[in-house]
């Protein structure tokens, strides 16, 4: 199973931060800081966006 960043899926699908954070009901800001240092992303949010993204949870990269 391939791994990616959570920046890069936003790219990759086309979303801009600010879009990503209209779905999410968060701040850009927050997302920005997220997709910087995904180490305390709250699973809700990994859900979230994987949905949006199209991808599965497991293969986005969250540091341990």
């Amino acid at each position: 199973m391939f791994k990616i960043t959570f920046k890069a899926a936003r790219e990759m699908s086309g979303y801009t931060v600010e879009e990503v954070a209209e779905y999410c009901g968060v701040s850009s800001r927050t997302i920005g800081k997220y997709e910087n240092n995904p180490s305390r992303l709250p699973l809700y949010l990994i859900i979230q966006l994987s949905v949006l993204y199209g991808v599965s949870p497991n293969s986005l990269i969250t540091p341990i």
